[in-house]
């Protein structure tokens, strides 16, 4: 089998929280038992010890909780880590093969395998927020990742305000691995979205009777459409309040445990869609022309659960406009409920002036947010933001993003 040493970034992280040994303190031929964290972007894993945090790739299907026996090889200041067990020394029949997966690979893998079960958070929270009241007996720990869970809602009757978008925003699971990849400690980290449902994963598997056990459960409802680098966010259907009356604890693990995995799969999606062309640099960069942010909010509106789909988009300067530099482009779209119904917003920015256009799914949820524009441009306004424009349209955005079939599996 190929081996891989940690590059430089796995290096990185090598550094220990708070003092101890990191992995080149560790002997050659050493054996140590890791747990697997997370499985990063790029198809590595997160480890851990009870001394150490570092990231490495390995072959297998190694699900977080998981605990894998590693052993160390190499010397001096060039170690690594491969399953205990592995010979280092090719054989003859070993000597050809094949290298490990290309990144482009491992999305495209990632990809095929995600489209099939993603779904949008809504059902998630609707039904976590349900199990929460009822006090459905669940685990503590699970219950208190639940807890976690609920706390990064939107409230949609207050109104978010700007500063909670802002913090949601950074913990909407967008940026998980870039945190881990600079050092930032697992205890700040255990507040981001993706921790939370890799944790809830991890716990319910158990519990639900292991992955099989959901296998042929398909996602509740009909999903969102999933998330595409440029395109045009659509807004899930609000999800309903389920009742879990007479749920057993196996039976409601095994819905949390397929709707944690709906909405991890569509959060690797939006991760990739949100990746840089060049692949270069990492999804956090936002300081650079070009940027694209795709990711989803969740938010308690009406009663119901709904998840606001986000686009964010830094065009570069335009030619002769270097007074002004980039402009940025900001996409909502989310349910309302009766009687506006779904609503697209694009909001673009440009020197501090803004022009805003609102789409209502039908004439009716138009008419009713007419209704209000007055009091919406005195409400930009009011935050000292200059209102060029403010249209109001019914329908629904154009996409002109992609081809059509652009999750289409060709190959089988």
């Amino acid at each position: 089998m190929a081996i891989e040493h940690l590059g430089a970034r796995g290096a990185a992280a090598l550094n220990l929280e708070a003092g101890g040994r990191t992995l080149a303190d560790l002997r050659p031929g050493q054996i140590i038992q890791a747990r697997v964290d997370a499985r990063l972007v790029d198809g590595s894993l997160r480890l851990s010890t009870a001394t150490s945090s570092f990231e490495a790739r390995l072959p297998g299907n190694h699900s977080p909780g998981t605990t894998v026996a590693l052993r160390v090889v190499g010397s001096g200041n060039a170690l690594s880590v491969v399953p205990a067990g592995t010979s280092t020394t090719p054989s003859a029949g070993q000597a050809g093969a094949a290298s490990p997966p290309s990144l482009p690979q491992t999305l495209a893998t990632v990809t095929r395998e995600a489209v099939t079960t993603q779904n949008s958070l809504a059902p998630l929270i609707a039904t976590a927020h349900t199990a929460q009241s009822a006090g459905a007996p669940l685990p503590p720990a699970l219950n208190t990742m639940i807890g976690q869970l609920l706390g990064l809602r939107l409230d949609g009757g207050t109104g978010p305000t700007a500063e909670s978008v802002q913090r949601a925003t950074a913990n909407s699971g967008l940026f998980y691995e870039a945190k881990l990849a600079q050092g930032v400690p697992r205890t700040m980290v255990a507040g981001d979205l993706k921790g939370v449902l890799l944790a809830m994963q991890g716990a319910l598997r158990a519990l639900a009777g292991g992955d099989a056990a959901v296998a042929q459960k398909s996602v509740t409802g009909k999903p969102a459409p999933p998330p595409r680098k440029g395109a045009v966010p659509h807004a899930p259907v609000q999800a309903p309040l389920p009742d879990l009356n007479g749920t057993s604890e196996s039976e409601l693990a095994r819905l949390l445990f397929a709707e944690t995995r709906s909405a991890l799969s569509r959060l690797r999606l939006a991760q990739i869609a949100s990746l840089p062309d060049s692949r270069e640099g990492t999804a956090g960069g936002g300081d650079k022309p070009g940027a694209t942010w795709t990711f989803e909010l969740p938010m308690l509106m009406n009663g119901r659960m709904t998840g606001i789909q986000f686009l964010i988009e830094r065009d570069a300067a335009r030619a002769g406009d270097d007074e002004h530099g980039a402009q940025w482009r900001v996409r909502i779209a989310f349910d309302a409920g009766e009687p506006v119904g779904a609503v697209t917003a694009q909001v673009a920015l440009l020197a501090g002036t803004l022009r805003v256009t609102l789409w209502a799914e039908t004439e009716e949820g138009a008419a009713q947010l007419r209704q209000n524009q007055g009091d919406l441009s005195d409400s930009l306004q009011g935050e000292g933001l200059e209102v060029a424009e403010l249209n109001i349209r019914a329908g629904l955005p154009r996409d002109d993003t992609g081809p059509t079939g652009a999750f289409l599996d060709e190959a089988t």
